[in-house]
C-alpha cells in the first residue's frame, strides 16, 4: 500500500523516468489538438486625451494631403502610379547588385534611441512586409507591401473628410435644437407664456406627427445606427442581409461604402460596379457584415477522389497540400484540416475539404479569390499526378451484357475498363510535387 501511495505521489513514475518525446512526435500532438487562438481581453481606456496628442494628430493629417506623404527621401506618392515608381527606386536603392532584399536591413528601423530593439515596432514590420521564411523580399513583394499602405493612407483620408461631414450635420441638428430652447426662454423671460405660442400649432403638430410618424422613427434609427454603431467606414467592403437567414460558406458578395451621411448610405457592388443607396433606418435591422473588419479569411476548396483510393496515398495528398500551404506565408497564415466531407459509395467518390487561413480580411476578395484558385488548381494537378482523379459514371448507364470477343474488341481499341483504370499506379515522389510547385510558383 505504501508502495503505490509512493508511485502515486513521485512526480514522474519510474517507467517515465529519461523519456522524452521527439520533435516528430510533438508535432503531431500538435496537429490533432489543432488550432487555437487566446481570446483577446480588450481594456476600456479611462485616461483622457492630451491637447499635445490631437495636436499631433492633426499634423499628421495634413502629411496625407502632400505629394510626398511617405517621406522626402521615398519619393513622390500623390498618385497610386507614383507611389509604385518610387517604391521601385527605393528597391533599387537597399538591394544593391543582391538579388533579393533581406528583412534584416528593414529591421534596423525597429531599433529606438537606445540601441534596443522595440519589440513592438518590429512585429508591425514583419505584419507589412511579410518576408519569407529565409527573410527574403522580391521586388514584387515589397511593391505591393508598400501599395497596401497607400491604399489605408488614402482611405483614412476619406474616412477623416466623411467622420468632418456627419458631425456638421449632426451639429446643425443639435442647434436647431438648442436655439428653440433658447426662443422658449425668451419668451418666458420677456413675460410671454411659450403654452400660449405652441397652442395655435399644437393641433397642426398633432397632424403632421401622424402622417410623419413612422419615417421620423425610421429617421431617428438610422440616425442612432450611424452614430453609435458606425458599423463601416469608406471603402469598406459590406453586406446586407437577412439576420434569421445563414451567410454563404464561400464568403458573402460585397458592396464597397463610397458615401455615409446622417440619412443614408450609398455602396458600389464590387463585381459589377453598379451603385446603389441605402436608407440608413431600413439597414438598421439588417444584419451588416463588415469585411474590412473580417480579419483572417478562412478559405475552404473540395476534390472528390476514387471511393477505393487507397488510405496512404491519402495521407501523401495531405501532406503535399500542407506543404503547399506552408510555402507561401505572405497569403497563408496555416494549414487548418483536410476531412472526408461527403462518401457517396453508390456514385464511386469521396469527396474531402481542405481548409485554410488566410493572413488577408475578406475586404481583399479578389487576392483571396486568387489564392483559393490556386489551391484549387494545384490540388487538382496534384490528384492527376498521384492518379486520385474521380471519374464520373457516364449517364445513362448501358446494362447490355457484352461476350468476350465484345471485351477483347474495347481493350483493343484502347477504351479501358473500369478496372483497369484502378489497376493503373503510378510512383509519386518530391521531383513530381516540385515540378508542380514550379507551375504556381512562376504564376505569382
Amino acid at each position: 500500500m505504501r508502495d503505490s501511495l509512493r508511485s502515486i505521489n513521485s512526480p514522474c513514475p519510474p517507467v517515465a523516468r529519461g523519456l522524452s518525446l521527439t520533435r516528430l512526435q510533438k508535432s503531431k500532438i500538435d496537429q490533432l489538438m489543432g488550432a487555437w487562438e487566446e481570446p483577446e481581453v480588450t481594456k476600456a481606456h479611462e485616461e483622457r486625451i492630451p491637447i499635445v496628442a490631437i495636436i499631433q494628430f492633426r499634423q499628421s493629417l495634413s502629411y496625407l494631403n502632400t505629394s510626398r506623404p511617405f517621406s522626402t527621401a521615398f519619393g513622390p506618392a500623390s498618385t497610386r502610379a507614383e507611389c509604385i515608381h518610387s517604391s521601385e527606386a527605393v528597391y533599387s536603392r537597399l538591394v544593391g547588385v543582391a538579388s533579393h532584399l533581406k528583412f534584416d536591413l528593414i529591421a534596423l528601423l525597429a531599433i529606438d534611441d537606445n540601441g534596443e530593439v522595440d519589440e513592438e515596432k518590429l512585429k508591425e514590420l514583419i505584419r507589412v512586409f511579410r518576408p519569407d521564411r529565409e527573410g527574403n523580399l522580391n521586388l514584387l513583394e515589397f511593391a505591393k507591401s508598400i501599395d497596401t499602405v497607400y491604399k489605408e493612407l488614402r482611405l483614412l483620408r476619406a474616412s477623416v473628410a466623411n467622420s468632418s461631414k456627419m458631425d456638421r450635420a449632426f451639429e446643425n441638428i443639435i442647434n436647431i435644437v438648442f436655439y428653440f430652447l433658447v426662443f422658449l426662454c425668451i419668451l418666458a423671460g420677456v413675460g410671454v407664456a411659450p403654452d400660449s405660442v405652441l397652442s395655435p400649432i399644437g393641433a397642426f403638430i398633432v397632424g403632421l406627427g401622424f402622417m410623419i410618424g413612422s419615417a421620423s422613427s425610421k429617421y431617428l434609427e438610422g440616425i442612432l445606427f450611424i452614430l453609435l454603431r458606425r458599423p463601416y467606414d469608406i471603402g469598406d467592403r459590406i453586406n446586407i442581409s437577412d439576420p434569421l437567414k445563414d451567410t454563404s460558406v464561400t464568403g458573402s458578395p460585397g458592396w464597397i461604402v463610397k458615401d455615409v451621411n446622417l440619412y443614408s448610405t450609398t455602396v458600389i457592388y464590387a463585381s459589377t460596379n453598379e451603385e446603389a443607396t441605402y436608407s440608413n433606418g431600413s439597414l438598421a435591422s439588417s444584419r451588416t457584415i463588415n469585411m474590412a473588419r473580417s480579419f483572417k479569411a478562412q478559405i475552404s476548396c473540395t476534390i472528390r477522389f476514387p471511393v477505393d483510393a487507397p488510405y496512404e496515398k491519402l495521407l501523401i495528398f495531405k501532406k503535399s497540400i500542407e506543404k503547399f500551404i506552408l510555402s507561401r506565408p505572405r497569403e497563408y497564415c496555416s494549414f487548418i484540416a483536410f476531412r472526408a466531407t461527403a462518401v457517396e459509395a453508390h456514385l464511386g467518390y469521396v469527396e474531402y475539404a481542405v481548409y485554410a487561413l488566410m493572413r488577408a480580411s475578406w475586404q481583399e476578395a479578389p487576392s483571396i479569390s486568387q489564392s483559393k484558385a490556386d489551391l484549387s488548381s494545384f490540388a487538382l494537378e496534384l490528384s492527376k499526378k498521384m492518379d486520385l482523379r474521380y471519374r464520373s459514371p457516364p449517364m445513362p448507364v448501358d446494362l447490355t451484357l457484352l461476350n468476350a470477343e465484345s471485351k477483347k474488341s474495347l481493350s483493343v481499341d484502347g477504351n479501358e475498363g473500369p478496372n483497369e483504370q484502378r489497376r493503373r499506379s503510378s510512383t509519386f515522389g518530391s521531383m513530381d510535387l516540385n515540378s508542380i510547385n514550379a507551375m504556381f510558383n512562376t504564376r505569382r
